[in-house]
This record gives C-alpha cells, sequence and structure tokens, in this order.
C-alpha cells in the first residue's frame, strides 16, 4: 500500500508540478452555439495525442480552463464515457466563482504502462457540464491556463500530459460558447371546447406556450380561475360572473404575451335547463362502448368531460365514478341496467345534484 501511494504521488507529482516539455499532442474545445438559460449543457473535451504506445506511452494528463462566471457556469466535470472512466484516479476541482476549472487523471499506478492513452484524434478526456447564466446575444471563451483551484503552497494545475515521466505541454486551442437569446415564447389559442354555459361552467381552452410564467385566463374582461392540466397544453377555465349574453372574449397570458379569442365563450341564458341523454358520454345521441371509455378516459387519464357532467353519471349518483363505465358496459354487453333517466331521449336532470351541467348537450340542443 506504501508503495502504491508514493508511485501515485511520484506521478500526480510529475501531472502537476513537472518542468513541461513542448512537443506533440493537442489539447482542444469544438466551439458550440446554446440558448440562453439553458441547463445541463454537455461539452466534450477533446484530445489528440501523436504519442505512439509502446515507445512514448502516455500515462495521464492534467488540464486547468478559465472561463467568464458571469456569462456559463461549470457545473460538474465528468467521466463517464471519456478516457477518464475507469482510470486508476481522476479528480479535481471547480471554483466556479472565480471561473476556473483544474483537473488531473493518471490511468494506472499499480502496474503502470499496462494502462496509456491510446493514439487517436479527438479523444474526449472528460466532459465538461455548465450552465448558461447569461441572458442576452453573447459569447464565452473556454480557455486553457494553468490554474491555482487549490490554495498555495499546491501547485498549479498545468495542461500537460505526461509522457514517459516527462510532462508536455501540447498544442492547446480553446473554444468559444455562442450564447443566443431566446424570442419570448408568446401564448396560442388553437382551440376552445365546452366554450358555452353559465357562470361557474367550467370549459377548456387547448393551445401551445401555456407552460411559462404568469399564466392568467381572463372571460368576458374579468380574472378566471384556470388550471393548467399535465400536458402543459390544456387549461381547465371557470366562467366567472358577466353581465353579458352571447359571446364574449377568452385571453390567455403570461409573461411572455397574451392571445384571445373574441368569440370564446357564449354566456347563456339562466332560464335555459339543459337537457342531456344520461350515459351519452360523447354525445353522439346514442350509447356505445365509446361512451363508457370516455368516462374512464376523464377519470384515469385526464380526458376531457362531457359538456354536461351528468351525462357521465349513468347511475345518478351524483358523481362520476368507475362504476359509472362499468354500468355502461354491463348494459351493452351483459344485459345490466340501462342508464338513469333521462334515457334514451333527452330530457333534463329528475335529481338535480352537484354535477355541473351547464348547457344542453350539442345533440340534445339541436
Amino acid at each position: 500500500m506504501l508503495e502504491r501511494s508514493k508511485l501515485l504521488l511520484a506521478v500526480w507529482t510529475v501531472l502537476l508540478a513537472g518542468i513541461p516539455l513542448f512537443g506533440a499532442g493537442r489539447f482542444h474545445i469544438e466551439d458550440a452555439t446554446l440558448p440562453a438559460g439553458a441547463t445541463g449543457q454537455e461539452i466534450p473535451l477533446l484530445c489528440d495525442n501523436d504519442f505512439a504506445s509502446p515507445d512514448d506511452p502516455v500515462y495521464g494528463f492534467s488540464f486547468g480552463l478559465t472561463y467568464d462566471p458571469a456569462k456559463i457556469s461549470v457545473t460538474a466535470v465528468e467521466a463517464e464515457g471519456t478516457l477518464a472512466e475507469g482510470a486508476a484516479f481522476f479528480g479535481g476541482r471547480i471554483v466556479d466563482a472565480a471561473g476556473m476549472v483544474g483537473y488531473g487523471c493518471v490511468f494506472g499506478y499499480e502496474t503502470i504502462g499496462d494502462v496509456t492513452l491510446p493514439v487517436g484524434t479527438d479523444l474526449e478526456m472528460a466532459t465538461l457540464v455548465i450552465d448558461v447564466v447569461a441572458d442576452s446575444n453573447t459569447t464565452a471563451a473556454l480557455t486553457w491556463e494553468t490554474v491555482q483551484v487549490w490554495p498555495a503552497p499546491a501547485p498549479a494545475t498545468k495542461n500537460i500530459l505526461s509522457v514517459d515521466g516527462v510532462s508536455v505541454v501540447p498544442t492547446l486551442e480553446g473554444g468559444t460558447i455562442t450564447i443566443e437569446s431566446v424570442a419570448p415564447v408568446v401564448p396560442v389559442i388553437t382551440e376552445i371546447q365546452g366554450g358555452s354555459g353559465f357562470e361557474g361552467t367550467v370549459f377548456q381552452v387547448v393551445g401551445e406556450n401555456f407552460d411559462q410564467p404568469g399564466l392568467a385566463v381572463t372571460v368576458c374582461g374579468s380574472a378566471a380561475a384556470a388550471t393548467l392540466r399535465a400536458d402543459n397544453v390544456t387549461i381547465d377555465v371557470t366562467a366567472p360572473a358577466c353581465g353579458t349574453i352571447g359571446l364574449v372574449e377568452v385571453e390567455v397570458c403570461t409573461d411572455h404575451g397574451c392571445d384571445s379569442d373574441p368569440q370564446g365563450f357564449e354566456y347563456r341564458e339562466e332560464t335555459e335547463v339543459p337537457q342531456f341523454i344520461r350515459g351519452d358520454s360523447d354525445d353522439s345521441g346514442g350509447l356505445d362502448l365509446t361512451d363508457g371509455i370516455k368516462i374512464l378516459n376523464y377519470l384515469y387519464l385526464g380526458g376531457l368531460p362531457s359538456v354536461c357532467h351528468d351525462a357521465m353519471d349513468s347511475d345518478d349518483s351524483g358523481s362520476i365514478e368507475l362504476t359509472d363505465g362499468v354500468r355502461i358496459f354491463m348494459y351493452l354487453f351483459m344485459g345490466g341496467a340501462a342508464p338513469q333517466a333521462p334515457y334514451p331521449s333527452c330530457g333534463e336532470d329528475a335529481t338535480p345534484d352537484g354535477l355541473p351541467c351547464a348547457a344542453s348537450s350539442g345533440y340534445c340542443e339541436g
């Protein structure tokens, strides 16, 4: 164990503090373009090794990088999938506040010489993981430099290849990250479903770019309760009070802008009594397999409800449950009981409950 530690110390001393010679080999970074605000971006740190093993075996390497921490932030240096993966030693330090990274790699120290850097070009030494800090168009340089990542008297980390016991400085070619600001993502309304009823009617606004900060919906010029579904494209909106009968504007806004439909929701006369066919979940005017499936989709997969929720309450229990879908399947295929009234014709709910039925189904409305 003592001999192994001494050998590791000797190799590491060569990597960090050896007197460098200039020779073949190259450290380089390819230029990249990243959007402002991007996180977890991987930047390969590449090496060309021109030393032919076993004549000039490369036992390890070390590298130092500098960057502008006001533009990018280095969050990790990863070995997985690179030359450093499986090395006897790979470690170092990120000093993000100062914009410095220093790491070293030793391929083998128990049987040094058996594991060396292969000959080749564009060999990935390690992977730099960065977040983009800048929020406007700019560039950020990644520069190979000697860095003091540990306080003196610890030696600085140099850019070297350890070639058969000699520190060799390769050609150093840094990279440039071009940062591009991202245009604001403005919400877009593509469809409004169930957009007819009264105060308290729940309807759906479907569109794009709703998953942004500051989401808000107004109906008839008033703020409306709104919940964005997990699909990020559907908003459940509850119609607020409105002194207007007829078509009114629905507007969706985020911090990036707004979109509206000037005829997005229709307020109806409160005197109208909604009519529906119980069990006819898809508003087709009849009962089939799809009606039961629609109930289950609504309950368990985030599917859309019927315009009149009472239509989905096939057993008239006052709530929409698994048994409502099962009842339809039993009726269709097992000779079970038919849905409660109104069925099979359009009619009113004879047993008022808490389920919303703000408007007649499209079939019953004619």
